[in-house]
């Protein structure tokens, strides 16, 4: 299992309150990120973010779960 590294995708919505933010992505957009994933592959994310002009990136676990329909 892998994933496409460097493919970006964007969020439809995000929202920032107080120290939170969040970002909702389209699931399609998401899963096709993997190639073939299977249940229980736990990746790593890099989420990047502007943050007064400078570019930072913080990573993520991401956990699959679940079966395709």
């Amino acid at each position: 299992m892998s994933y496409n590294s460097g493919t970006p995708i964007y969020p439809f919505r995000d929202s920032i309150s107080e120290d939170c933010y969040s970002a909702k992505f389209n699931k399609k957009d998401a899963i096709a990120l993997f190639t073939n994933p299977q249940s229980g592959d736990t990746f790593s994310v890099d989420v990047q973010y502007d943050d007064n002009g400078s570019t930072l990136t913080k990573s993520y676990p991401i956990s699959i779960v679940g079966s395709k329909k």
